[in-house]
């Protein structure tokens, strides 16, 4: 069998062509849709902020200096959207959680106020380092003296004047310890655009309910401190109702 010079060059062309064709390039893959929830608090159907003079039922001037809160087992149904999370409004930031999913899977929310066992009696340091509940990134909101996590922490400036201009007095809630836990429920969420592949919902705390409400009432100038100790145990009681209840979107 003969071949031509011209057929020759051709398919040695045809090979140079072929060999030096670009690939079709693999598309970036889809960016993951961040859904965060932010918390406000309210006080009487008011939005207010830390350090805002509010006046308690009984009329004393009082201020909200500092809010940390730590969820566990943020999921709706079986799946899961968060192991754990942590705010410190105190520091500027509000963001309650934060964690990847689409807003058609979370229409509602449920985990728990605190952390849930055996992780509140777990060594912080077992946990990931990426984890809230690791012991750098938890920082004061674990008892080196009494084993488990701070679940949440209100604290704050008072006074028994009603035409106080200055607040001198403090009042202190940490509340931890298993048998104060308390779940939470978010129902009916709306979840808001506010970017491409970024979702928002915002979870409201009422310190009017928080200090009067299906607990009890929590009076600043006689129960002004706790850190869940057994003989707070009404009080402690009490202001773990009451968050759960002003907890809520």
């Amino acid at each position: 069998m003969k071949f031509s010079v011209f057929s020759i060059s051709a398919l040695l062309m045809a090979s140079v062509f072929l060999s030096c064709k670009p690939e079709t390039p693999t598309p970036d893959p889809e960016p993951e849709t961040i859904l965060e929830a932010k918390l406000q608090l309210v006080y009487n159907g008011t939005n207010v902020d830390l350090d805002q003079t509010l006046f308690t039922q009984e009329g004393y001037p009082f201020q909200v200096k500092e809010m940390k809160i730590i969820l566990t087992q943020i999921k709706s149904g079986e799946r899961n959207l968060l192991d754990a999370s942590k705010m410190d409004m105190s520091s500027g930031g509000n963001t309650l959680f934060s964690g990847k999913g689409l807003p058609a899977d979370f229409p509602n929310l449920s985990g728990f106020i605190g952390v849930v066992e055996p992780w509140n009696n777990a060594d912080p340091i077992s946990f990931p380092a990426t984890s809230p509940l690791y012991l750098t990134n938890v920082n004061d909101m674990h008892w080196g003296w009494n084993p488990g996590y701070i679940f949440y922490k209100v604290e704050g400036i008072y006074s028994t004047d009603p035409d106080a201009t200055t607040l001198s007095e403090i009042f202190t809630y940490h509340i931890g310890l298993n048998e104060y836990r308390k779940p939470f429920a978010f129902s009916d969420i709306t979840w808001t655009k506010i970017a491409d592949y970024q979702y928002r919902m915002t979870v409201f705390l009422h310190i009017d309910d928080l200090l009067d409400g299906p607990g009890g009432t929590v009076d600043l100038a006689t129960d002004p401190f706790t850190h869940s100790t057994p003989d707070k145990a009404e009080l402690n009681e009490k202001i773990a109702t009451n968050f759960a209840y002003a907890l809520r979107n």
